[in-house]
């Protein structure tokens, strides 16, 4: 029987209770917490997927669509989409939100991926709040750069706005929060009724799974009105190349192009972190966030 239960807390006292045998998408202060306990047992992988920011480039008519013209400093200047993603602390983030229980991320790929590019969290670039405010001054902006970012109403986006919001101030950036509804977010920002929303995806094995679709021109899930030549003809070469060390070569330049765009600000990566009861055997968790209880059954 599955039952969804938003709430992280409440899951972990159906776990200890006995209603519930596992509980998926455990947060890392629930983690923490169901350690304690001798009658559960945790089960992790590493993610596939991604967490960030989307900014918003050029949707002005929604999914699908010719990009257009979107009248913010933030779509209207690269340097200040770079300065804004200066102005924030990965590390700072994974550490106060997550209790350094997640991994940083600047790229759409997962060092799980055999196509990896080899950016790994240590070389993502680290929070310049100097060069991000001579970046501001080169663009000719009034500061403070005002940014409506859309979170999802989860306690841990909650949390990551308000590190976002402290770190952006620091830099000449005035955000203002606006926490909605998960459904009523993606149905907004598919529309491209937004400046910047909480990005996120589960992830995929193969590269072009975690790259096509929000960053091609047009692609299914580009909600940011990216449009690139390069970015889009380096996406048909991935797709086209059998070779796995060359396909990886273009990945690696892909997620360069995509930094350099500044358009989707990625942060952090979740591991799949999942809890059971000690009487629970078989269960098996990947990247892909899956649960899998084929084999799954009570211990004797």
């Amino acid at each position: 029987i599955y039952k969804p239960i938003p709430d992280g807390s409440v899951r972990l006292a159906n776990l200890r209770s006995g209603d519930i045998q596992v509980g998926d998408q455990m947060v890392p202060v629930d983690v923490k917490s169901a350690l304690t306990d001798n009658k559960l047992q945790l089960f992790n992988s590493p993610s596939l997927g991604y967490q960030g920011i989307g900014i918003n480039v050029g949707n002005v008519k929604g999914l699908g669509q010719a990009p257009g013209h979107v009248d913010s400093p933030l779509a209207n200047d690269v340097r200040v989409r770079e300065a804004f993603e200066l102005s924030i602390d990965r590390a700072l983030i994974n550490k106060v939100v997550f209790q350094g229980m997640y991994e940083p991320a600047c790229g759409p790929i997962s060092p799980e991926s055999a196509l990896a590019p080899g950016v790994k969290a240590s070389q993502c670039p680290g929070r310049d709040v100097a060069k991000a405010k001579r970046l501001l001054k080169q663009a000719g902006v009034k500061t403070p750069v005002h940014v409506e970012l859309k979170t999802s109403t989860t306690p841990e986006w909650s949390r990551i706005g308000q590190v976002i919001q402290a770190m952006a101030k620091d830099a000449g950036f005035a955000v203002t929060l606006r926490p909605t509804e998960y459904a009523t977010m993606l149905e907004e920002t598919d529309d491209g009724h937004y400046q910047a929303f909480n990005s996120g995806w589960s992830g995929r094995l193969d590269p072009d799974g975690n790259i096509a679709s929000f960053l091609q021109t047009k692609g299914a899930m580009n909600a940011y009105g990216l449009s690139d030549d390069k970015i889009d003809a380096l996406i048909e070469r991935g797709r086209a190349e059998a070779d796995p060390a060359e396909r990886a070569k273009i990945y690696g330049e892909l997620t360069r192009r995509a930094n350099d765009a500044h358009a989707l600000i990625y942060l952090y990566r979740q591991k799949n972190y999942v809890v059971a009861g000690q009487d629970v055997a078989g269960v098996r968790v990947y990247g892909d966030g899956l649960i899998r209880v084929k084999n799954a059954g009570y211990a004797k």
